[in-house]
């Protein structure tokens, strides 16, 4: 189990940007070019937005 130690270490290589890996992985496996999640958010904004209410709604009904 990972301490907080741990965590704390992960979350700082993240943010400072070591952590960070580029590839063309995306790109070789699908043909399409990967995007940011910013992209994703708003090319898949109608499905999220259904998928939380969805979950909203079946959290209310437990």
């Amino acid at each position: 189990m990972a301490s907080a130690g741990d965590i704390s270490v992960i979350y700082e290589e993240v943010r400072s940007g070591t952590a960070e890996m580029i590839s063309n992985d995306v790109e070789r496996i699908s043909g399409t070019r990967a995007r940011s999640i910013e992209q994703l958010a708003v090319v898949n904004y109608g499905a999220i937005k259904a998928a939380i209410a969805a979950a909203s709604i079946d959290k209310n009904t437990t």
